[in-house]
């Protein structure tokens, strides 16, 4: 199975309360269907949440998230703007974050 992480900047956010590691797993599942499963969450160093979601099918998962994440809305949090990240692993349970991929926002290519 696969692993989408979803990374919260507190600092960004109108209520970072740690109830929002539940609360928005909830709702992303409830939104996505059968597609993916709340799985776990951490702090990374820098202090933001990560909350994981695991997939038999990423492609579709990583969409359908990101879609829910656009339009939800979870104990006074919009998840559509800045201090929102999506990232991805192969495999789940990754305990090294640096495994992960960033997906969304996309990084854009330097000019070259």
């Amino acid at each position: 199975m696969a692993e989408i992480a979803i990374v919260l900047d507190p600092s960004r956010l109108a209520n970072p309360v740690a109830d929002l590691r539940y609360a928005l797993a909830g709702a992303i599942e409830r939104a996505c269907g059968q597609l993916v499963r709340d799985d776990a969450y951490d702090y990374d160093d820098a202090g933001r949440m990560w909350v994981f979601l695991v997939t038999h099918d990423l492609a579709p998962a990583v969409v359908a998230v990101t879609e829910a994440l656009s339009r939800l809305e979870v104990l006074g949090n919009r998840f559509d703007g800045e201090g929102v990240e999506l990232w991805v692993a192969e495999a789940d349970h990754q305990s090294d974050l640096s495994r992960y991929t960033r997906v969304h926002p996309r990084v854009s290519s330097p000019p070259t």
